[in-house]
């Protein structure tokens, strides 16, 4: 009898993990932006293709953001640990990224803060004026696996700015 309660015990934590395990989806792969979903929030991407990769693995998540315009490509690394502790990466204007990620409710939530500058030009003088961007990143997949879409919501200077991206795997 105990023998028969004791393996009920393990099968009901196993099956416990299981259901956590259910509810944190691996967000792993590569990803190409879909620019006729989403909603750019008025940015436009003048024929710039982007991709993401994403690798998650125990405890972490890296991702690398690239877009690929006609004279130029820019990539951004960024890794973070999924226990809510502020990481730091190599940010834009030799400003560190400080940041956090956790994987809520299915979704990985990154929160980041960045200093950025904007450069005015009357003449001959230049001003460059900086603020702090803060910004919250919700990556969700859709229930296929096949489709990531990143809602990016962050203050700029010139006000609130909201975009969501699709992105659709290319591999895995």
């Amino acid at each position: 009898m105990k023998h028969h309660r004791m393996v009920l015990i393990l099968l009901a934590v196993l099956a416990a993990a299981g259901a956590g395990r259910a509810q944190s989806p691996d967000f792993s792969g590569e990803w190409k932006l879909d620019p006729s979903r989403g909603d750019l929030g008025g940015m436009s991407m003048m024929g710039a293709e982007m991709s993401l990769s994403i690798r998650q693995e125990a405890g972490a998540v890296s991702l690398r953001r690239t877009v690929a315009g006609r004279e130029l490509t820019t990539v951004k690394s960024t890794r973070y640990t999924l226990d809510g502790k502020e990481c730091l990466n190599a940010g834009e204007s030799l400003k560190d990224l400080k940041g956090t990620a956790v994987l809520e409710k299915g979704r990985l939530v990154i929160r980041s803060e960045q200093e950025g500058a904007t450069m005015k030009v009357q003449g001959d003088n230049h001003q460059i004026d900086y603020f702090k961007y803060d910004s919250v990143e919700e990556l969700s997949l859709s229930a296929d696996g096949k489709t990531l879409t990143l809602v990016q919501t962050g203050q700029l200077p010139e006000g609130p700015r909201r975009t969501t991206f699709v992105f659709v795997k290319t591999a895995s």
